[in-house]
């Protein structure tokens, strides 16, 4: 008899392919994990506070922390809250308060604005990737 054109032959399985089956799968999830581990050290989220693009502040936004921020000339303040992951700015003396306005925000990429300070206050950190500019 003839073989059909495009029919596979059946290869008897050899301890070999066994081996180098159950190597791999070992392999990735050896390395699932490791990633796994990894992830969780650097998901972390931070709050930062910037002034004319220079850092002022920095705590991890899982703190217990109230902050006041003076304007470089020290005429004007910001009142800065982080509480258990979520940050607002309580107190400004300037004008529109604006930053209070925006109350509270909780996730990696959000910012509260102070235009008349020239304050950011950004959370960063967690599973997105961090940019920061000059």
């Amino acid at each position: 008899m003839k073989e059909e054109a495009g029919s596979l032959k059946r290869l008897p399985i050899k301890k070999a392919d066994i081996l180098l089956a159950l190597i791999l799968s070992v392999t990735g999830i050896f390395l699932l994990l490791i990633g796994r581990l990894n992830a969780g050290e650097n998901s972390r989220l931070w709050v930062r506070g910037y002034q004319d693009g220079v850092p002022v502040f920095e705590y991890p936004a899982d703190a217990q922390v109230r902050t006041t921020i003076h304007t470089p000339d020290k005429t004007g303040i910001n009142v800065v809250v982080i509480d258990d992951n979520k940050v607002y700015v309580d107190s400004a003396d300037c004008p529109g308060k604006d930053c209070v306005k925006r109350g509270i925000i909780t996730r990696s990429g959000e910012e509260i604005i102070c235009l008349p300070h020239r304050l950011v206050i950004r959370i960063e950190g967690g599973e997105g990737i961090d940019v920061m500019a000059d």
